[in-house]
C-alpha cells in the first residue's frame, strides 16, 4: 500500500486513497491544493485534487478578529 503525505512543518498528514491501495501526490500550489493520483476500491484510478481544509481553531481566531474589528468600530459610532 502506497499513500501520499503532505508535511506542514510541523505533521505530516496523511492524504488518503479513494478506497484502494495506493495514492501519489505530484504538485501543490499557493493556495495549498495538491494534486494527484489514487486508486478507488474497484482498482480504478483517478485523478485526484486535495483542498486544504482550515483547523478549527484557525477559523475560531478568525472570527474573533472580525467580532473585535466590529466592536471597535460599533463603540466609536
Amino acid at each position: 500500500m502506497y499513500q501520499a503525505f503532505v508535511h506542514d512543518g510541523l505533521q505530516m498528514y496523511n492524504l488518503g486513497t479513494l478506497g484502494g491501495l495506493f495514492s501519489a501526490a505530484y504538485g501543490i500550489n499557493d493556495l495549498g491544493q495538491i494534486v494527484g493520483r489514487a486508486q478507488t476500491a474497484s482498482g480504478q484510478t483517478h485523478a485526484v485534487l486535495w483542498n486544504p481544509v482550515p483547523e478549527p481553531t484557525t477559523i475560531l481566531l478568525f472570527g474573533q478578529g472580525v467580532l473585535i474589528v466590529l466592536l471597535r468600530r460599533r463603540s466609536q459610532v
